[in-house]
């Protein structure tokens, strides 16, 4: 485990996490922020890792900023360079991130917060971004805070300097939950445990997808998405597993076969498309379990769109778990074709309907 004067790091369940630890106001100083850069490189190498969560220690402040004292000409520059690498950090990390404020998030604090994709906090917390009252400006939350609410309120806060509450922080959109502090730590770990739960893969190119398209115009954004759909997410276990999980499954013996095939079979003879061996006294048995598929029925009747070589192959299989392997890899190949048909489809119309619009005279 690596070793921090000023932060704790941990990582269990799924979850890694970030503690600030230097209370009572968690001042970020440049010796805490280069702790946290290098948390954060480890956090992101975490392989068991679902989300990352950042929250400090106490009761009362999760961070009153960055120390006044690393702003002078002597500092400063080292001071923006180390800040802002935690910041370019949490823009690109691959987990979900999440800052679970245990307390008031001010300045720095508060453009930490900005930072992650989602943030919790206590009834009690006050948000905001005081620098203007000392002469400067934040240039996080000038970047960040637009993304998320109205410019008119962006200008009242960044202008004016003042705090907002937890519950009017809520209304805005900068937090998602806000929990009583007696129960904070129990309602926070409630929330996360609906991310933590699912697919690591799934969360991690789902947040790809939203930062990467954030912005762009819309076909754009649309072949962005695509592509880290097709590319990257297809080409895991998990989405294969998911798109083939139990829940989707048609029972066969102790494995089972995608609902589309049985219910598109209905009224056909089920023994000319799978013969089992009568023999065999349980069917639960997969090791006992015979039978051979003709996948050209299977394609005339169910899949239309799969290529003719494997329309015209007759498929023998031993065991039901090398049915479903051969079935799963043909239809991820399908799939991932048919969503690059269709991309190129609506790209075709798109162009379609520029070529169409009438050019004004020059």
């Amino acid at each position: 485990m690596e070793d921090f004067k000023f932060l704790q790091y941990s990582v269990a369940d799924a979850l890694a996490t970030i503690t600030i630890n230097r209370p009572p106001h968690n001042v970020l100083d440049i010796a805490l922020m280069e702790e946290l850069n290098r948390a954060l490189d480890i956090a992101a190498q975490e392989e068991s890792a679902k989300l990352l969560m950042i929250t400090a220690a106490g009761e009362k402040v999760f961070s009153a900023g960055v120390d006044v004292m690393d702003h002078t000409p002597d500092k400063v520059v080292q001071m923006i360079d180390v800040f802002h690498g935690i910041l370019k950090r949490l823009m690109v990390f691959p987990l979900p991130t999440v800052a679970a404020l245990n307390g008031s998030a001010m300045g720095g604090g508060c453009e930490l917060a900005l930072a992650c994709d989602m943030a919790v906090a206590t009834e009690e917390t006050k948000i905001g971004q005081p620098e203007i009252k000392l002469g400067v400006f934040p240039p996080i939350a000038a970047i960040l805070m637009p993304r998320i609410i109205s410019l008119p309120k962006v200008m009242e806060l960044l202008l004016g300097g003042g705090l907002i509450s937890a519950q009017e922080a809520l209304n805005l959109g900068l937090l998602n939950r806000v929990f009583p502090r007696a129960s904070f730590a129990q309602d926070t770990r409630a929330f996360l445990d609906q991310f933590l739960g699912l697919s690591r893969v799934a969360l991690m190119y789902t947040k790809k997808a939203v930062r990467e398209a954030a912005g762009k115009p819309f076909f754009e954004a649309l072949f962005t998405v695509e592509q880290i759909y097709l590319k990257d997410l297809m080409a895991t276990a998990d989405a294969v597993e998911g798109l083939t999980a139990e829940d989707y499954l048609y029972p066969l013996g102790s494995e089972g076969i995608v609902p589309e095939v049985d219910a598109q079979l209905t009224g056909a003879k089920v023994g000319d498309i799978l013969e089992f061996d009568a023999e065999h006294p349980d069917p639960d048995e997969e090791s006992g379990l015979h039978f051979r598929v003709l996948v050209k029925e299977v394609k005339e009747k169910v899949l239309p769109e799969v290529t003719d070589e494997w329309a015209n192959e007759a498929s023998e299989f031993e065991t039901v778990a090398e049915l479903r392997a051969d079935y799963v890899d043909r239809m991820t190949r399908v799939r991932a074709s048919q969503a690059a048909m269709a991309a190129q489809a609506r790209t075709a119309e798109a162009l379609a309907d520029l070529v169409e619009l009438e050019l004004p005279e020059a």
